[in-house]
């Protein structure tokens, strides 16, 4: 049984903050970075504040999968309160959603384990496009989902928080995406973009660079605020873990060995049952001719008045 489910949002904006801050202040401070706004994922490119930020992210993304995956288990017992009314639109909106956040937790870990200065930046990028992308549309379904659950289930207090979040994560990704695209076409070929990981104001995109790595600390802030309404919903849910023997013993070799220790149990029952009983004595099941036999000479006793010595 799990309880205090409304501190999982808690711990994962605390952790993914503490990342994000000592990343910053590491690679900062080891002039690895520029001071102002550098994107978050280059703060934690370079060893040795690679290793914070990786392993640090991964806790991250995580709690976000546990997170999410409360919240589909939270809305399933929900529905499932209501026996005479049909939620299948609602059932699968529910998990569709929750599929696409998973994609998106799966993107934050790919950012954590592939750095974007590496040989393998293609996969850090690709990471990224998971977290960003389906991490809004997630907060786009789940904000309908929560107005089609209300107000039985959430109040309308917390369904309009929900969209004003979604509706900000929307803005700020689309601000993101289109200053990073024209910074990355400014930017002077000869510069490659994945080792230097400075933007000098001299350099021709330099305003664009800026408004994309901003907005990118606005929509995570964003991602923020949006896990932290579920701590309403999760104070008043508990999970339950449910554990099945298949069989009795946990070794395979020991599970085999009583496996043909039975068989061999029964195959010896049952040859003994085949067979007759050799040594045993006849208690009066003998053949007809023994009977017979038994018989004439009782009657012969019988007439003669004799007796058997």
């Amino acid at each position: 049984m799990v309880r205090e489910l409304d501190l999982l949002p808690v711990f994962q904006v605390v952790i993914t903050i503490l990342t994000f801050i000592l990343c910053y202040i590491w690679s900062v401070l080891r002039h690895d970075v520029d001071s102002v706004f550098p994107f978050i994922s280059d703060t934690g490119a370079n060893s040795p504040e690679s290793c914070l930020f990786s392993q640090l992210l991964n806790v991250s993304a995580f709690l976000t999968l546990f997170i999410m995956y409360a919240r589909y288990k939270s809305v399933e017992a929900r529905l499932a309160e209501d026996v005479h009314v049909d939620h299948k639109w609602l059932t699968r909106l529910s998990k569709g959603s929750t599929v696409i956040g998973m994609l998106a937790a799966f993107g934050v870990s790919l950012v954590a384990n592939f750095q974007d200065n590496s040989e393998l930046s293609a996969v850090h990028f690709t990471g990224a496009v998971l977290a960003f992308g389906p991490g809004v549309l997630y907060c786009l379904l789940q904000s309908v989902l929560s107005y089609l659950m209300c107000p039985r289930y959430n109040t309308v207090a917390v369904c309009r928080v929900r969209l004003a979040i979604t509706v900000f994560c929307i803005a700020a990704a689309i601000v993101m995406a289109v200053s990073w695209i024209t910074a990355s076409q400014l930017r002077p070929s000869d510069l490659n973009s994945h080792k230097d990981l400075k933007w000098k104001p001299e350099y021709p995109g330099y305003t664009a660079h800026l408004f994309s790595t901003a907005f990118e600390w606005i929509l995570s802030c964003g991602f923020f605020c949006f896990f932290l309404t579920y701590i309403g919903e999760f104070n008043k849910l508990e999970l339950n873990v449910t554990a099945r023997l298949l069989a009795p013993e946990l070794d395979l070799e020991i599970g085999r060995a009583r496996q043909l220790n039975g068989i061999h149990n029964v195959a010896g029952r049952r040859i003994e049952a085949a067979q007759p009983s050799i040594n045993a004595p006849d208690f009066g099941h003998g053949s007809s001719e023994e009977a017979g036999e038994r018989t004439r000479l009782l009657n012969q006793q019988t007439q003669g008045g004799g007796a058997f010595v």
